[in-house]
């Protein structure tokens, strides 16, 4: 007996090739059963009605039962299944599994018989039977399942359009972070062009929170093209709640746009007037807000009122930030405590507690020096916290040279901290920020060294000889580090006369205008390496000492560490392998994860010349691990080349490799909080915390949550380092 199953679907042979099965075994005991859907035509259809036409063949209609019927015949355990199928509309095992509650193997088994029994209709459920589960199972019932899917789907970062759903089958929004989620949904129908959908969003997360004004208002904007006289009636109710001339401002606009769309939709005309005349009451004739508004009410057209609008915006006056009488000072201090080398802890109180004022107390320029200041110290989270602070003010008040300078200064500290990615996405930016002008000092440095570690010196050094004499003169803070830069550049380009002389330029002129700090820009250091890396030993200790000297006022983890690897590059044998093992220790527990994955390189080096290669190697590995996992190149390379000729392999990378923030998203995750609540915990999107947990899982070589917590379990107890962010490249400093 031979059963063919939608036979309309097999080709004209295949069929052709049945007919000949009949004739053969006519006489014998013998059968071929043809199945077809009447209303599924295929490549075989008609083949079939000529065998279906010959005497020797019978024809039976079926009339095939409801696939709802089939539910009677599935265990308890299968149709709890097949309801969390219904609710996610979705057969992904791993997030069913999660809404059942039940391990992935018997969901399997269970999704296996639903498909015996036709119950799905491609990928996923027959509409009939999904609306006969959701029918049967109770409301409060059906609730709690909606919401754990919900929960599910965000902690599997799906996106909101496809969580939003199930938000809405609750019947409110009680968390913080559904109304952020619904919020992201109406934003994305509004980028699809859904407004409908959009509102629909935003009415519930303004029924959620009814005080926020920027829920209202998006909601009173979406509506303007479904319905403007409920957007009149949103706007109405949200201006008697508000009390920033600039939220008036903003109801003004929309009522009167809001005004001109129902005018121009032949509805009655609204009131615009008399919300002018109120407006000027509350807030005085002076008031920003009533002339934008008349301005909008003058429009005929809703595009008028936009021109109107933007040239209205573009002509009025900015208004003064209130800054804090003390951020300067603060600032100030902890700069020039800084620069000279002393007072470390007294610096660092003073720039955190610049940080540590309100928005807008500091400007971008109080800010920017807190942030070198805490650099310096190696407060890498605050020195980031405080630039990101910076980026924000500047670019709120539209200072492009203050955007460029703050993006620069950025970039330094996540170059330093191993964090390649942002690193190079903030010199972008910080170029994009300087197009049509001339690029500042501090954006042409940024710039040199993002090209250097590119292996492309001549470019560097071009764009750093391009910077003029006045530029030069007017930031002699940025020209050290322009100096230094531009050394490195020669250093590269294996001009080291030229690279000396320049670094003996910086150290003079960092002399005479009394900066003593051994890090802020350690031309001694550079000097020690390029000295040591072309057998000029002697000089290069007598630079090593004089960062020594330097050290001794400033005695953070990263100059105590550079002092000892200059003092261990300088030297030689045993001696040079205390040293650097010493410098590692140090750098270990610094933010700066260039410095360390350079001090194992060398470590690894100098053990390799002493004849220990299997010591060696432990270092090289981790050299390399360090550089590969933030990106910079070259000193991954030179570990990996001199870990091979040791006869050594990498293995998977340790905790410690992660920047400050990788790290803390990495062990909030590993403790069970989704997405949402990491975001919420450590204020930052969700997209920001799915790009943290990707090179979370990329630089531990992990797949799943359940490894993470695994891989950082067994990294414990390896040394972590407080408060990086990434790493970095060469050994030319």
């Amino acid at each position: 007996m031979i059963v063919v199953e939608d036979a309309q679907w097999c080709d004209e042979s295949s069929v052709r090739f049945f007919d000949f099965l009949l004739r053969c075994g006519r006489g014998e005991r013998f059968l071929l059963v043809l199945c077809r859907r009447p209303d599924e035509p295929g490549p075989g259809t008609w083949a079939l009605g000529q065998i279906g036409a010959q005497d020797r063949c019978h024809r039976w209609e079926v009339a095939a039962s409801s696939p709802v019927d089939a539910l009677a015949g599935l265990s308890a355990q299968a149709r709890t299944v097949a309801t969390a199928i219904a609710v996610l509309d979705d057969q992904n095992v791993p997030r069913v599994a999660a809404l059942c509650g039940l391990p992935a193997r018997p969901v399997r088994i269970a999704i296996d018989g639903i498909r015996r029994a036709n119950l799905f209709a491609g990928s996923v459920l027959d509409r009939s039977v999904r609306s006969r589960l959701l029918a049967e199972t109770p409301a409060e019932e059906l609730a709690h399942l909606h919401l754990r899917a919900a929960r599910v789907l965000n902690d599997d970062a799906r996106p909101a359009a496809e969580v939003a759903p199930h938000l809405g089958a609750l019947p409110r929004l009680d968390e913080r972070w559904m109304i952020d989620l619904a919020l992201e949904a109406a934003a994305a129908a509004e980028s699809r062009d859904d407004p409908a959908t959009a509102v629909a969003h935003l009415s519930r997360a303004a029924a959620a929170e009814p005080g926020r004004l920027d829920v209202r208002l998006a909601l009173a904007a979406a509506r303007l093209g479904l319905d403007p006289e409920a957007a009149m009636t949103e706007l109405r109710s949200a201006a008697g709640h508000v009390r920033d001339p600039r939220d008036h401002c903003a109801v003004a606009v929309l009522y009167a746009l809001a005004a001109t769309a129902a005018d121009a939709a032949g509805r009655r005309q609204a009131p615009l007037g008399g919300l002018i005349d109120r407006l000027a009451a509350r807030l005085g004739t002076d008031s920003r807000a009533v002339p934008v508004a008349a301005l909008a009410a003058g429009a005929t057209t809703r595009e008028a009122a936009r021109g109107l609008l933007r040239e209205r915006a573009a002509t009025a006056p900015r208004a003064a930030a209130v800054r804090h009488p003390g951020a300067r000072d603060l600032a100030d201090r902890a700069a020039a405590l800084a620069l000279t080398g002393r007072g470390t802890e007294v610096a660092a109180a003073c720039a955190r507690a610049v940080v540590r004022l309100p928005a807008a107390a500091a400007s971008s320029d109080d800010l920017l020096a807190a942030a070198r200041t805490l650099r310096l110290v190696d407060d890498a989270p605050n020195a980031v916290r405080a630039l990101d602070r910076a980026v924000a003010e500047a670019a709120v008040l539209g200072d492009r040279p203050g955007l460029g300078r703050a993006l620069a200064a950025r970039f330094c500290v996540l170059r330093e901290s191993g964090d390649r990615d942002g690193a190079l996405a903030d010199v972008r930016v910080a170029a994009l920020a300087s197009a049509g002008q001339r690029p500042g000092l501090a954006v042409r440095t940024a710039l040199a060294t993002a090209l250097r570690a590119d292996d492309e010196p001549a470019a560097a050094e071009g764009l750093l000889r391009a910077a003029r004499p006045d530029e030069l003169d007017d930031a002699p803070a940025e020209r050290h580090l322009w100096l230094l830069g531009l050394a490195r550049t020669r250093a590269a380009r294996s001009d080291v006369d030229g690279a000396l002389e320049l670094l003996l330029e910086s150290g003079r002129r960092q002399e005479e205008a009394g900066i003593g700090n051994p890090v802020f820009a350690p031309w001694w250091f550079t000097a020690t390496l390029l000295l040591a890396g072309h057998g000029r030993h002697g000089e290069a200790a007598a630079y090593a000492e004089r960062g020594q000297e330097l050290a001794e006022g400033w005695p953070t983890p990263t100059a105590r560490g550079l002092v000892l690897v200059g003092r261990g590059v300088a030297g030689s044998g045993t001696r040079a392998v205390e040293l650097l093992a010493e410098a590692v220790r140090v750098l270990a527990t610094s933010p700066c994860r260039v410095e360390y994955a350079r001090a194992e390189y060398l470590l690894g080096k100098a053990l390799t010349c002493v004849g220990d290669r299997k010591a060696a190697r432990q270092h090289l590995r981790q050299a390399a691990m360090l550089s590969a996992c933030s990106g910079w190149r070259s000193i991954g390379a030179l570990a990996r080349e001199l870990l091979e000729e040791s006869g050594g392999r990498l293995r998977k990378p340790r905790a410690d490799v992660l920047t400050q923030r990788e790290r803390e998203v990495a062990e909030l995750v590993a403790g069970g909080a989704s997405n949402r609540d990491v975001a919420g915990t450590l204020f930052v999107s969700p997209r920001t915390v799915e790009l943290h947990l990707t090179n979370v899982y990329r630089k531990l070589a992990v797949d799943s949550r359940a490894e993470l917590a695994v891989a950082l379990r067994a990294s414990a107890g390896s040394p972590s380092v407080p408060g990086a962010p990434k790493r970095t490249h060469g050994l030319a400093g």
